[in-house]
């Protein structure tokens, strides 16, 4: 009796084995967060590669049949058989090792069932193949399943394959309703599940395959006859590529493309913007806080692939809510949300949809702002959206929709001088709506291919600064918080009206921004003082001009590069920090409190921190303390393979115009951490030599080659549970394994790439640095810098041991980042090093 019950467990386990999970990470793509987020072999044959897909198949085969033969071999009785199959089939459609995640168990039905009885396998795959042909796989699935039970009485095999079919009909139709809760939560819940047990998805699917494959190749021929005569009557346009554009509806990757369009839009013709922003303050800061917000969605999105629009939309609000900046960019901000909120739920965004959801954002835009006032973004917001509404009842086309609109909006745009008295005394139209138009065109640039043109002019007078006299109210105050049962948002708006003028408010799940300009910050943040989660900013819209005697040239560099403080303020360096978020909002910024957050995480299963490369904003403001003291600055970032931080700081140094610009050169140090403060290092050694710029320059470039970065890690779980590397968290206890007997991957970066650089034997990770490095240098003279993960101790006995051999200068040991630790984990331990010259 215990054989069969082990036989089944093993059958089980042996199901739960994720091929498809495996092969789509292996292949770098997440198949639980891609398509319809399954295992199976149809998930990553479409979404990751075709012989991904097929080699997915296969070994899910192969767990099937494997369960039922092994099983046979055994001797085991037919009973325990098709147990074994029904077992594989269980998890596989709920592996243990993916928490209860899994596919849908058709390919290990299908091996099973060729062990029990390859003859109705053949027969049964036949109608599976013609309904997936004509109509739908999953209603040929149903008929495959209907026809093995019909031909197993046939045959006379009922009491094997008959009650192996009968068995699994339940594994098989439970994980199709699966997730039960969105049943739950349904409206029609009898309509939803008639839908996923008869077509597996959603919506039905009623229209015949074959009939769509018969229309598309009519109309495929009619297009082509259309487009032959069109070629007949205009050959010079169709030479020249001017054959109009259709678009009839927006995949997922159309609207991501679209939103990081605009963000590049807005970065090119920010100057063009701020230079025409005299309402409500003429603080010339619109463009810039348009594109920080766009800046901070495209920096979310860009680096991510998405199944559907929810995930999309939900990140681009998030973003969007968090880097929203100044009038403007929380009066975008409300109207996308709005927008998004209307199209989270489509497969495709169609012409009718994308005009609904332009239109319902026209109330949500001036909803955020609390006085509502004619001549602004807003106007251009509102005929934007009428427009597209409008369109969108009689022409698909969504380019010729977007058209409509941009042209209509220009009108408006115009109009906006004649309607604020500012505006027209100082003949400039509103800045936040000449933003918005930017918005729509680089949406129909995306759409029609055309990349952003860079080249812009303004035609526009321009304002001069506003006298400190002249401003209502000096600062600008920008606060977030979550929103709990008792807030009373209208309460709060009709108060803070009393306090300032310009004041918008967001709200998105249970956060709140808020915006406003004020004379009395300081009783606003008093009066949110006991809010949870309260971030809060307050700006001086009057810049103070500093006239300092400035140096030739300094450094500006990010915190990766672990430089100790006292040295940072030594040589007057600036530090451009990164930000190290929990996803419950928590910010760390000490390097103390990183680890006993982190170990507590792990204790109680919350997610680990993420962390994020500075935002231009952060480098923007290093660049106009350091250009009030040096005349040039030398930006050296982290490697631009490992983070954006040499991105961000190209956009920063984008916004200053010539011969400002020329004066900040951006230097990627292809290294990080330890090694990275070995640069900065000798960069301002070299800066105290008299060096100038451009022989610095010279210099790193001979010098960024030479460096190695070594390190080692006490505790794998917080790099793998964190998501940093890519491997399966079952194969944990490999790791913690390995550290118990004495193993230890040592890990290098060298030019930007990180590599497994040997295994090493022994407990102590001091020691085994030490003779690494000592072997590595082969006698050379070295400068060296040590960094440690929580681990001063170990980091103390390295930097002794080191001190022994001659030909070591050791610049610095430092305690790393929360950036870098939220990476490590604590108790790792790294060394960056290179070789000197006599």
């Amino acid at each position: 009796m215990v054989m069969p019950v082990i036989w089944v467990i093993f059958s089980y386990l042996l199901g739960s084995f994720p091929s498809g999970y495996l092969i789509g990470r292996f292949s770098g793509k997440n198949v639980l967060k891609i398509g319809w987020r399954k295992t199976s072999g149809s998930n990553v044959l479409k979404n990751v590669g075709k012989w991904q897909g097929i080699l997915t198949g296969v070994l899910d085969i192969g767990k099937g049949y494997l369960a039922v033969y092994g099983a046979k071999k055994l001797g085991l009785s037919s009973e325990i058989q098709v147990f074994a199959g029904v077992a594989a089939i269980v998890g596989h459609n709920w592996s243990i090792f993916l928490k209860m995640a899994g596919g849908r168990g058709i390919g290990t039905f299908a091996g099973a069932l060729l062990a029990i009885s390859p003859l109705i396998l053949i027969w049964t795959i036949i109608p599976l193949i013609v309904l997936g042909l004509v109509w739908n796989l999953a209603i040929g699935t149903i008929l495959m399943l209907i026809t093995a039970i019909l031909l197993s009485r046939y045959f006379g095999q009922f009491a094997t394959a008959g009650t192996f079919v009968l068995l699994v009909l339940i594994p098989i139709f439970i994980k199709r309703l699966s997730p039960i809760k969105e049943i739950g939560q349904a409206k029609n819940k009898a309509v939803l599940i008639r839908n996923r047990l008869l077509f597996d998805r959603d919506e039905a699917m009623l229209e015949l395959r074959i009939k769509k494959i018969f229309w598309r190749s009519t109309k495929a021929s009619w297009q082509a006859a259309k487009f032959g005569a069109k070629m007949a009557k205009k050959p010079l346009d169709f030479i020249m590529g001017n054959h109009e554009k259709v678009i009839l509806a927006l995949e997922v990757e159309d609207f991501k493309k679209m939103m990081m369009a605009a963000s590049k839009k807005i970065v090119l013709h920010q100057e063009e913007i701020n230079k025409i922003n005299v309402f409500p303050v003429a603080d010339k800061d619109t463009g810039y806080n348009l594109a920080a917000t766009l800046l901070g969605v495209e920096g979310l999105i860009s680096q991510k692939n998405y199944a559907d629009f929810r995930e999309l939309t939900n990140d681009i609000k998030e973003a969007a809510m968090v880097n929203a900046r100044g009038n403007a960019g929380m009066i975008f901000t409300g109207y996308m949300i709005e927008v998004l909120d209307r199209i989270k739920h489509l497969k495709t965004i169609d012409a009718f949809h994308l005009g609904l959801a332009m239109q319902r954002g026209i109330k949500a835009a001036r909803t955020s702002v609390a006085t509502p006032i004619e001549g602004t973004i807003l106007d251009v917001i509102k005929t934007a959206g009428q427009t597209t509404f409008t369109m969108a009842k009689k022409e698909k086309n969504i380019i010729k929709i977007l058209e409509e609109a941009k042209a209509a909006s220009e009108v408006a745009l115009k109009e906006t001088k004649e309607k604020l008295a500012v505006l027209k005394e100082n003949d400039v139209v509103d800045a936040g709506a000449l933003g918005f138009v930017k918005v729509l065109e680089a949406w129909l640039e995306s759409l029609k291919g055309v990349s952003i043109e860079a080249k812009f002019e303004v035609t526009a007078p321009i304002l001069p600064p506003q006298p400190e006299e002249s401003l209502a109210y000096r600062y600008e105050v920008v606060l977030s918080f979550k929103k709990e049962a008792n807030t009373q948002i209208e309460t709060l708006k009709a108060e803070l009206l009393l306090l300032g003028d310009s004041l918008e408010i967001l709200e998105l799940k249970d956060a709140v921004k808020i915006h406003i300009h004020t004379n009395q910050p300081d009783i606003i943040r008093e009066k949110f003082k006991n809010y949870s989660k309260l971030e809060i900013r307050v700006e001086n819209m009057i810049k103070e001009i500093k006239k300092l005697e400035k140096k030739p040239l300094g450094l500006v560099v990010d915190e990766i590069a672990d430089l100790p403080k006292d040295l940072l303020e030594k040589y007057d360096i600036m530090e451009v920090p990164f930000t190290t978020k929990f996803p419950d909002g928590e910010i760390i910024t000490s390097k103390e409190e990183i680890f006993a957050k982190m170990r507590e995480a792990i204790k109680k299963g919350r997610p680990l921190p993420a962390t994020s490369a500075p935002p231009f904003q952060e480098y923007l403001k290093a660049f106009e303390k350091a250009l009030a003291r040096f005349e040039k600055i030398l930006v050296i970032t982290v490697s631009a393979k490992l983070s954006g931080a040499y991105s961000s700081a190209r956009i920063a140094r984008s916004i200053f115009k010539k011969p400002e610009k020329l004066n900040i050169y951006i230097f990627d140090c292809f290294t990080a951490e330890a090694a990275e403060g070995l640069v900065v290092l000798r960069t301002q050694e070299l800066i105290s030599q008299g060096k100038n710029r451009e022989e610095v320059v010279e210099e790193l470039k001979k010098l960024c080659p030479k460096l190695t970065l070594l390190a080692t890690l006490d505790d794998f779980k917080y790099i793998v549970r964190g998501g940093r590397i890519r491997l399966p968290k079952i194969l944990l206890p490999l790791f913690s394994l390995a550290r118990t007997i004495k193993i230890r991957p040592l890990i290098s970066l060298r030019n930007g790439q990180i590599k497994l650089a040997k295994i090493k034997f022994g407990r102590n990770i001091g020691e085994l640095l030490a003779q690494e490095i000592n072997s590595i240098r082969q006698g050379q003279k070295i400068r060296l810098a040590i960094a440690h993960a929580d681990n001063a101790k170990e980091a103390k006995r390295l930097e002794e041991i080191l001190s022994k051999f001659p030909g070591i200068e050791i610049v610095f040991t430092s305690a790393v980042s929360p950036v870098v630790g939220t990476h490590t984990g604590p108790g790792a331990l790294l060394v960056a090093f290179y070789a000197i010259d006599d």
